[in-house]
């Protein structure tokens, strides 16, 4: 769904907060807001030796961190194409805000509307 370039991140697993897992996400991956709160990496650091890959099929080992399936509100900003897209949720804060019923957010400085998150898997 983003076009910049890669760049270290960190998740955490929404059911145990203490497990924080590396990440690489695009820049503006962690500017995604919803119902207020910017899904912004956890503030402690690395605890797990797995990585998280968000395109991970269930055959794989690893972690794989919430998704969120958004539509743009009033169509997409310039450059991109399509009803809408899906991002990574970094946080058990912004995975709350995500799954209550009708939420609401903005990314790439566009309304969007949540569609559906996808849980987290190993």
């Amino acid at each position: 769904m983003s076009t910049g370039n890669f760049l270290k991140s960190k998740c955490e697993n929404v059911v145990d907060t203490k497990k924080i897992y590396s990440l690489r996400v695009q820049k503006e991956t962690t500017e995604l807001d919803v119902g207020g709160t910017k899904n912004s990496p956890p503030t402690g650091n690395v605890t797990e030796g797995v990585k998280a890959k968000v395109s991970k099929s269930r055959r794989e080992f690893g972690y794989r961190p919430p998704i969120l399936h958004f539509e743009w509100a009033a169509g997409p900003p310039s450059g991109y194409e399509g009803e809408g897209g899906s991002l990574p949720l970094l946080t058990k804060a912004v995975y709350e805000k995500a799954i209550v019923p009708n939420a609401k957010g903005k990314y790439l400085n566009k309304d969007i509307n949540v569609v559906s998150v996808s849980p987290q898997y190993f």
